[in-house]
């Protein structure tokens, strides 16, 4: 009876370590659920950088595009107003106004007095803005000196008051 309960012992032994060796010669499989440093290092994240890289350039590409959408339609804009007879520019310009010469200037267009006078000329009172003060100039009022004030509604005239006076303006403007 003792070779038999030995016999059964070293069975029992045999077949679990069979089952054992099966089961580790099939770890890391798509069966099995365990992942492994090496399928971390050399599948998932190659493919995930692949994918970030992917995401990335369709991201970077549909900015640029809308960036460049952005840059033809302000482009546009700007040659229509130049064609209208208007001048303009995407930095500040200097200007020296005699007394009586007005400014027209168009939505957007940001006017720095730096010296002399200028009255806003018409009845309204919206539609420039002085942004250093945060208040709107009502119509035949004298803009404040080294004030940045913004045409905000319409075009806007601003008349000179005297000679030499000299401003800084940026977008759409004409002379008269």
């Amino acid at each position: 009876m003792r070779n038999y309960k030995k016999k059964i012992a070293a069975a029992a032994a045999g077949t679990l370590l069979l089952v054992t060796v099966a089961y580790a010669a099939t770890a890391g499989s798509k069966d099995d659920p365990l992942v492994t440093l090496s399928y971390l290092n050399n599948v998932f994240a190659p493919k995930l950088e692949s994918s970030a890289k992917d995401a990335a350039t369709a991201q970077k590409n549909q900015m640029t595009q809308q960036m460049n959408n952005s840059l033809a339609d302000w482009e546009r804009r700007v040659n229509e107003q130049l064609a209208n007879g208007g001048q303009g520019s995407a930095v500040f310009s200097t200007l020296t106004l005699s007394k009586g010469q007005s400014l027209v200037c168009g939505v957007g267009t940001e006017v720095l007095l730096r010296s002399g006078g200028m009255t806003c000329t018409g009845s309204d009172a919206n539609g420039l803005t002085d942004t250093t003060a945060g208040a709107t100039l009502a119509g035949g009022k004298g803009l404040t000196a080294n004030h940045l004030y913004m045409v905000s509604g319409g075009s806007r005239t601003l008349s000179a008051t005297a000679n030499g006076t000299v401003v800084l303006v940026r977008g759409s403007y004409s002379v008269k």
